[in-house]
């Protein structure tokens, strides 16, 4: 049976062990605090966080810190554009030129009836397992048409049509996840200087 003593005695030890713990929990955080630069928090901000790795770092937050040190140019964010290249440029007090937002082009235009076909392929659809089969197209340059890269894009802006990866150029950001994947090397990234690519 609890007594008043008993409860008199488990609240001063609760209270005691959250008063302990406070003053932990306040000494943890003054002692592995890690200043953030707020150039970086900045630019983070402006990003927009896709995390695709177009720029050539993991992420926005490892981008955002290479810009801030003056190791990356202000212009690497596919995504983010112009717009995002001339805010990044205003923090860290450079100026940015001209350009111009990058887009897949599929350097293959040949429709599965256009195709010489050596082969018929039974085996994994994907583009990567079917490179590794000869015989499956007579061009070893052409589109495998199977959908690695449709697959890899988050932006829904590539899609097969008449066995042809085909581009949308209003959702494409230009993150480069397509061509990282196409095993024929088939895809590549230019600038969009027009309003259609040829």
């Amino acid at each position: 049976m609890l007594t008043p003593v008993t409860l008199l005695l488990a609240s001063i030890l609760l209270t005691a062990t959250a008063v302990a713990m406070a003053v932990i929990l306040g000494w943890a955080n003054r002692a592995f605090h890690v200043e953030v630069d707020p150039k970086v928090e900045a630019i983070e901000n402006i990003l927009p966080s896709a995390n695709c790795g177009g720029c050539g770092y993991i992420g926005c937050s490892d981008y955002a810190e290479a810009v801030a040190r003056g190791e990356a140019d202000v212009t690497l964010c596919g995504p983010g554009g112009a717009g995002c290249a001339k805010r990044i440029a205003e923090i860290m007090g450079v100026e940015v030129r001209d350009t111009y937002p990058y887009r897949a082009v599929v350097h293959c235009a040949a429709t599965l009836d256009q195709r010489l076909g050596q082969s018929e392929y039974i085996g994994e659809a994907t583009c990567a397992a079917a490179n590794l089969v000869a015989g499956f197209q007579g061009c070893v340059y052409g589109c495998l048409g199977l959908g690695d890269c449709v697959a890899a894009c988050d932006y829904d802006a590539i899609h097969i049509r008449d066995g042809l990866a085909v581009i949308d150029y209003e959702a494409c950001t230009g993150c480069k996840a397509c061509s990282r994947v196409c095993p024929r090397n088939i895809i590549s990234m230019v600038p969009f200087k027009s309003d259609r690519m040829l």
